[in-house]
């Protein structure tokens, strides 16, 4: 079973998240917060992680990437960042962090998932 980790600040997203990605037979952990996120990882392994390009305080998608590549810089853990905000800005900040995948506000959770199933198999 393939494992998911979704860091989203908006507890109504990431419950629907990761209701979605249960109901779609993943494995799911939730972090409201960057520092619960890192913590987790070190507990739960994911394959996966979905998080939210803008969240407050102190970390946006961007800043956690960094983060967690710095702490855990052999994972093999693939990163979806993800947008409900579309702008030219956020899509060049993915971009110029080489992110393996960006999701600009997705219309459906499939897409998400379509996504996701692309990197982890």
């Amino acid at each position: 079973m393939q494992k998911v980790l979704i860091l989203e600040d908006n507890e109504t997203l990431n419950f629907s998240i990761s209701r979605y990605f249960m109901k779609h037979g993943w494995q799911v952990a939730s972090a409201l917060t960057a520092k619960s996120a890192l913590q987790q990882i070190e507990e739960f392994f994911p394959d996966l992680i979905v998080v939210d390009y803008m969240m407050h305080p102190h970390f946006d998608g961007v800043t956690f990437i960094e983060e967690f590549t710095k702490r855990f810089p052999d994972s093999n853990t693939k990163v979806i960042m993800c947008s409900y905000v579309y702008s030219k800005e956020v899509l060049l900040a993915a971009k110029r962090e080489n992110k393996p995948g960006f999701v600009s506000r997705p219309r459906e959770l499939k897409e998400l998932d379509n996504l996701s199933l692309a990197f982890v198999g």
